[in-house]
């Protein structure tokens, strides 16, 4: 019966449609050049919202702009925000929301890493969708997120079986599911034998895989 259920969960996954307009959704972030002093935001939008924001909530809001770029895919058209932050304190834990005037998501945190080498701790896997194997999958990985036991995500390949399916609402799902750990953990990958390497770069905040090296823009 519990088998039943979450797999009835992840149809109900693929076929909803994560989005009322304006809201961001499928919020995930990656480091940027520098671990201890740059991130990077992207989320999508259904709308062509103009604009992408993001806002650091320290005693005093910092906003930070970035680029919008049109993805339409077999009918799906959405908008996809990207901000690159810079200037960031080294080890130092960070509130922020991201959107436009429109419209604006929850609250969400990340840390930069410590400006001298530290111990890391990397989640580090491979071919996840949005079966039932994944849904059940996701709890686990958010306590450890939610528990502090990560540090960063890494996604060796075989993203959401595929990102571009369905007219790419199966990649739509796909984010959408991540979005509880991806918006607070920074969250790299490269891509996999059966990842589409068009859709890919424009889908993720960064295909960089940091312990490797490895970039793929």
């Amino acid at each position: 019966m519990a088998q039943f259920l979450v797999f009835f969960a992840a149809i109900q996954v693929l076929n909803a449609d994560p989005v009322p307009e304006t809201d961001p959704w499928g919020i995930h972030i990656a480091y940027g050049p520098e671990e201890s002093n740059s991130m990077t935001f992207q989320w999508s939008t259904r709308d062509p919202v103009p604009e992408s924001i993001v806002s650091l909530l320290t005693p005093t809001t910092l906003n930070f702009s970035g680029s919008v770029t049109p993805f339409s895919l077999n009918g799906n058209v959405q908008s996809i925000h990207r901000v690159e932050v810079t200037g960031l304190k080294p080890g130092t834990r960070y509130s922020y929301t991201v959107g436009s005037e429109m419209a604006r998501s929850e609250t969400f945190t990340f840390s930069t890493q410590p400006s001298s080498p530290t111990a890391m701790t990397i989640a580090i896997w491979g071919d996840m969708g949005i079966s039932a194997n994944a849904l059940a999958t996701m709890p686990l990985l958010l306590k450890d997120v939610e528990s502090g036991e990560i540090d960063v995500l890494v996604h060796v390949g075989d993203l959401a079986y595929d990102l571009q399916s369905n007219a790419g609402a199966t990649g739509d799902a796909y984010m959408q599911q991540m979005q509880p750990v991806a918006a607070n953990i920074p969250y790299h990958v490269c891509p996999g034998n059966v990842s589409d390497y068009l859709i890919l770069p424009a889908r993720l905040a960064a295909v960089n895989t940091p312990s490797l090296n490895l970039l793929l823009h």
